[in-house]
């Protein structure tokens, strides 16, 4: 797999995992505001706990499955998306240089969420995998869309 692809899918398990708000900027549904940021705190919760429901992991497994979900919890504390008012004071190749270093920083807490699944991942058998793999993005049981997608605050049920 190539690092492109390994970093894509990392980036849409966080996605799914509700930490768009993290690695985007303010905006109406944004970190600070909109029904989705009241709600994404116990949308994660609850996507954490259907995976590991799902997953039916053994006791040897907990340990390795507290550290995966603690770094989840990590990266998706961490406000790493522009001050839109601060932004609009800078000159264009300053914000731009903001951006990049945004990305950055982004481009850090992805390698190190990708650290922990890559860890967490060898620990399961492969029915799990197959669990894993179709619980996340892009598999064959993951939330589909941003908003009101199946298993979002506020989708049809």
């Amino acid at each position: 797999m190539t690092i492109y692809r390994e970093a894509w899918l990392i980036g849409a398990i966080l996605l799914n995992l509700g930490l768009a708000g993290a690695v985007s900027a303010q905006g109406p549904d944004g970190m600070d505001g909109g029904p989705w940021a009241v709600h994404r705190e116990q949308y994660v919760n609850e996507r954490l706990a259907q995976i590991h429901t799902e997953l039916k992991l053994t006791p040897a497994q907990e340990a390795d499955w507290k550290t995966f979900s603690d770094k989840i919890e990590r990266a998706r504390a961490q406000k790493i998306h522009p001050d839109i008012e601060a932004m609009q004071k800078l000159s264009a190749p300053d914000r731009l240089q903001k951006l990049i270093d945004l990305n950055k920083a982004r481009q850090t807490m992805l390698e190190d969420v990708l650290a922990a699944t890559r860890t967490f991942y060898a620990t399961l058998s492969p029915e799990q995998r197959k669990a894993f793999d179709d619980l996340t993005p892009m598999g064959e049981r993951a939330p589909r869309g941003r908003r009101g997608g199946a298993g979002r605050p506020g989708a049809p049920k």
